[in-house]
């Protein structure tokens, strides 16, 4: 008997453990709305949002010549607890660059989620990040 619970609060234990690190793309609750009452925001609103953007984009690592497009679309799930997850891109420019976008967003602080019927849900954003070309 105490053999047996001793495996069962190995495996609870191991269970937690492994929620507790779950992958980034995984979602509290599946469902992800593209149509919700209030959209997420970026803690403090658009102009944070783009003071992060513009603080945080390293251009050190990015090829930008011969790039004529100068603006990344990025989708990802803001999920309902405020985490970002699905990164991905929907019109790129180039590897460095669709790299770099990818990063910024997964390194953004929690937002505020989405909200429908007066409920947190996990909400499809899309973000344009327009480029300063140097």
């Amino acid at each position: 008997m105490v053999r047996a619970s001793m495996l069962l609060f190995f495996f609870v234990t191991t269970l937690h453990s492994l929620s507790a690190q779950c992958p980034e793309d995984s979602l509290i609750d599946q469902e992800v709305f593209t149509q919700v009452d209030s959209l997420p925001q970026f803690p403090g609103g658009e102009e944070k949002l783009k003071e992060y953007i513009e603080q945080n984009f390293d251009y050190s690592n990015v090829s930008t010549e011969n790039d004529k497009v100068n603006t990344l679309h990025l989708n990802f799930v803001v999920q309902q607890n405020g985490m970002i997850s699905s990164v991905r891109i929907t019109k790129g420019v180039n590897a460095s660059i669709n790299r770099e976008g990818i990063r910024l967003v997964k390194s953004m602080p929690l937002w505020k989620p989405g909200m429908k019927q007066g409920k947190k849900v996990n909400t499809s954003y899309n973000l344009p990040i327009k480029l300063k070309v140097k």
